[in-house]
């Protein structure tokens, strides 16, 4: 049976809140921490995607501004993040071999700053030790054995050369295109006018005996040449020994403390074999030049030297626990990473110490929380963190080349990703998003939903309290009494419109706080 409609009494629209219900006088005997109130639902969901391994499983925090959720998550994320291991250091690395292919390294955390000091030091000591070794009296008494030998061989050869040329009744004579043969008649080298007043028989004879001693000659300048080469070679040979020698007792200290990281050893073994194969520019510069030639030789030298730079990435050395990523902007570079550029000449050059580390890599081994907002106003870094979560692999790309135009650059090794991403955004982007990105229904599984209200219990206006006391405490505003703290209970429910539940927009009850406090 219907009721007719009647006028409510104010009693009715309204409930109040007894002061006596709390059991201080004012905010400051309260703990000026800040606790998670009111979303239990959002708790639960967040806790099973942070907790499941599965692939897919990251979560999308839906709800409107102002209902916690940025908070929750922080306080939740931060909890979870202190009882899990911290995620290892990275660093890039030259690649010997393929110098636009920089090597990705994973090091112990904290290991990697003690790694680039170490290599910075063998740098130096390399610069300091590998000219004095080159200018012992030891090496150049060796070298010139070497050069000995080669002198000796090469003039006992021309020696048989001049015999035989002798036995033949010619000279052998030095010109600026190296040696030839000249007739000798008495004792004289013949002139080209007095050969052409010897009768038809002497030249024939002379001219049969030449060609002979042409092929002679010819052997013995291979010969020569050989020598020559095999002397070079053995220089070269000599000259990379003294260099893996002066090299060898200084990476061996880095082998020793590194070594049994399996990549590290690896690239310890090539940073040896490319200071032998370039030793040269460890030499120091006889050439005395000064002015822009010398200007140009120290940039090159520089240049020369960063191959054995380490690029720290992420130093994961102060951390307690895991990392946990709140990135404010999250652009294409600040999300995935960068390759930055210099001018050299008027050209734009880079190479793998330029490599700049993106919030995905900060988060490896942790969590990584983003505003969808500002992710959608950036397409680029979306389909980057899509494909990141997909190949659970983060690529170091240049925006460039995610567009029409496209530019020779570096192409670093991706770097493995095992981190949780978790994105805040209003509930119609998520359905949005549900609907029209296959994408984002496989990637992100875990729905925490933030509500705008929930239950007026005695344990949800304690809450309360604690939030204004954490309020007044960490913005410095004046305490509140029971009075007050029952004054914003009251005005929690009139945003809630609803006589037994309270308000989770805290956005809105912080001003009201605020507000107070100024009054």
């Amino acid at each position: 049976m219907k009721h007719a409609p009647r006028e409510l009494t104010p009693d009715e629209v309204w409930n109040p809140c007894d002061p006596a219900l709390f059991g201080f006088e004012t905010t400051r005997s309260l703990p000026a921490e800040v606790s998670i109130i009111g979303q239990e639902r959002a708790v639960q969901a967040i806790d099973f995607g942070v907790n499941i391994a599965a692939f897919g499983f990251n979560i999308y925090a839906l709800g409107y501004a102002g209902t916690g959720r940025t908070t929750t998550i922080h306080t939740f994320l931060k909890e979870v993040a202190a009882g899990q291991p911290v995620p290892p250091d990275v660093v890039y690395v030259n690649n010997f071999q393929e110098p636009n292919r920089p090597r990705a390294i994973d090091l112990p955390p904290g290991v990697a700053v003690r790694f680039r000091r170490g290599m910075r030091e063998l740098v130096t000591d390399l610069l300091r030790d590998i000219p004095r070794t080159f200018e012992s009296e030891d090496y150049e008494t060796q070298r010139q054995q070497i050069v000995r030998r080669m002198q000796e061989q090469r003039n006992q050869a021309l020696a048989e050369l001049e015999q035989k040329a002798t036995e033949e009744g010619f000279a052998v004579l030095k010109s600026a295109t190296g040696f030839v043969v000249a007739p000798v008649l008495n004792g004289q080298v013949l002139s080209p006018e007095a050969y052409l007043q010897l009768d038809t028989a002497t030249q024939a004879s002379i001219e049969e005996r030449q060609e002979r001693l042409h092929a002679d000659m010819a052997d013995t300048m291979r010969l020569i040449r050989s020598l020559d080469k095999e002397t070079k070679k053995r220089l070269q040979e000599f000259d990379r020994q003294i260099a893996d020698f002066a090299a060898a007792h200084l990476i061996d200290d880095l082998r020793q403390e590194y070594g049994h990281i399996e990549e590290v050893g690896a690239y310890l073994a090539e940073v040896q074999a490319d200071v032998v194969d370039n030793v040269g520019g460890f030499r120091e510069d006889e050439d005395g030049d000064t002015g822009l030639a010398a200007a140009v030789r120290a940039g090159q030298r520089h240049g020369f030297l960063t191959r054995y730079q380490v690029n720290l990435l992420v130093d994961n050395g102060g951390l307690q626990g895991a990392p946990v990523i709140f990135e404010p902007n999250p652009t294409y570079g600040n999300l995935a990473g960068r390759i930055e550029h210099r001018s050299e000449l008027g050209a734009l050059v880079t190479d793998f110490a330029m490599i700049k580390a993106g919030a995905l890599h900060r988060a490896r081994g942790g969590f990584l929380v983003v505003e969808m907002e500002g992710l959608l106003a950036n397409a680029l870094a979306w389909e980057a963190l899509k494909r990141t979560l997909k190949n659970r692999r983060i690529r170091i790309e240049e925006a460039a080349s995610q567009q029409l135009i496209s530019t020779p650059s570096l192409e670093p090794e991706p770097i493995s990703f095992d981190g949780k991403v978790v994105l805040i955004g209003d509930p119609m982007t998520y359905y949005l998003l549900q609907d029209y990105d296959q994408d984002f229904r496989k990637l992100f599984k875990v729905q925490a939903d933030f509500g705008d209200d929930f239950r007026r219990t005695a344990e949800a206006m304690e809450d309360y309290a604690r939030f204004i006391a954490a309020r007044c405490h960490q913005e410095s505003l004046l305490p509140f009494d029971a009075t007050a703290v029952a004054r914003v209970v009251e005005f929690g429910s009139r945003l809630a419109e609803h006589q037994n539940k309270l308000s989770a927009r805290f956005g809105d009850i912080a001003d009201v706080v605020r507000e107070a406090s100024f009054w």
